[in-house]
């Protein structure tokens, strides 16, 4: 079988990938998504059928056997003839023997395939993920391809409403994937995941237990977040800072750092757990909104991240004069950090803002006062000639 061309495949996001999955999944239409190890492959997979409010039905291709995927082969026919044969001799049970070979009468001796385990039995909707398909052989891909086409393990039909789809990593990636037969590949529709820090940081925000200060870490050091190393046994990836997302409420801080660095390398535990406790020194947002005018400025980067990000975290529910605090406290941090602070509000309640700046815009030009958000236009009063230089970049 022939073999596919990684530079034939679309590179999409993950914010893009998982809106082509459910988009796919609607329209009844398979989907690969190919990427590096513990980019969240599958876990984008599950949180969209959790959207959705699909089940959700799992199967691998390197663990699982062909057998998994069309079932195992019985002969009924035989099965019963051997049964009566092992007891015809036996007195008490001639009765039963006869009636064994009675059964028989008419049987075909087909070969038939069991329905296999990893088949879903109930109506979906639903999603039947096939994890590691490039890890799969031959064979193994041969029996997916009538799962994607026909919507059949071996000789028994999908229940209706379900939907197949899967992932799995790329041949350089150096992971153990082998090549994905070209066959396989046209029967799905085909994307290849790539990093983008910001569209993972977008995606944690659709999970409503991420801890915030992950994000701000990603913001302050994207580099951290995916970075995997074939010849390493512990390598920053999206997967893996989602387990310390899970970890970071429970452990103790005396075991942060071995904690964390056994899923994000030691480095990079170093890192993270000294923006912590930068993170942990600031003062509360209640404090910094109330005094938002005199407070001290914070010079030091690591602060100014960590303390932009906390404030951008509360515009998602702050009141009106709680945002107009969020945006003199940007005024003050200046055309960098200020700047920042003022994407991430738009982006936190980018109608609100924008039904009030069109408000405030219209009644500047009839000569009023602006009366929604004028911190807003006391920031680009003060610094309004960082708006062209970062909407070039």
């Amino acid at each position: 079988m022939a073999e596919t061309r990684m530079s034939d495949i679309p590179k999409v996001t993950q914010l893009q990938a998982a809106g082509i999955l459910r988009a796919n999944l609607q329209a009844n239409v398979p989907t690969y998504i190919c990427g590096p190890p513990g980019g969240g492959k599958t876990q984008i997979g599950g949180q969209v059928a959790e959207g959705l409010g699909w089940g959700w039905h799992t199967s691998d291709g390197l663990s699982d056997d062909v057998a998994d995927m069309n079932g195992m082969p019985e002969n009924t026919g035989a099965m019963k003839m051997a049964l009566a044969l092992c007891i015809e001799n036996s007195k008490e049970r001639a009765e039963l023997a006869q009636e064994i070979r009675r059964s028989l009468a008419g049987d075909t001796g087909v070969c038939h395939w069991q329905k296999p385990g990893r088949m879903p039995t109930t109506p979906g909707p639903g999603v039947v993920w096939i994890d590691e398909i490039p890890q799969a052989g031959q064979r193994m891909q041969a029996a997916m391809m009538k799962v994607f086409e026909e919507r059949r393990f071996g000789e028994h039909r999908l229940p209706e409403g379900w939907v197949p789809s899967g992932a799995g990593n790329r041949v350089g990636d150096r992971a153990g994937a082998g090549h994905v037969v070209t066959a396989l590949m046209d029967r799905v529709t085909v994307l290849e995941m790539i990093f983008n820090h910001r569209a993972w940081v977008e995606h944690t925000e659709t999970v409503p237990w991420f801890p915030p200060v992950i994000r701000a870490f990603a913001e302050f050091k994207p580099e951290t977040i995916s970075n995997f190393v074939p010849t390493q046994s512990v390598s920053a990836t999206p997967r893996s800072w989602f387990r310390v997302a899970r970890q970071l409420s429970w452990m103790p801080k005396a075991l942060r750092l071995p904690a964390f660095g056994g899923n994000i390398t030691e480095g990079y535990a170093i890192m993270f757990c000294a923006f912590l406790d930068t993170h942990e020194r600031l003062p509360s947002t209640r404090d910094l909104l109330a005094n938002c005018e005199t407070f001290t400025l914070m010079t030091e980067p690591s602060l100014c991240w960590a303390m932009t990000s906390a404030l951008a975290e509360k515009a998602k529910d702050a009141n009106l004069d709680e945002l107009n605090r969020i945006l003199v406290v940007a005024r003050r941090l200046g055309s960098t950090f200020g700047f920042r602070l003022i994407r991430d509000v738009f982006a936190a309640r980018r109608e609100d803002m924008t039904r009030w700046t069109t408000q405030d815009v219209c009644a500047k030009a009839m000569g009023n006062p602006v009366t929604k958000v004028p911190a807003y236009f006391a920031f680009i009063d003060q610094h309004g000639e960082v708006f062209p230089k970062h909407e070039k970049n």
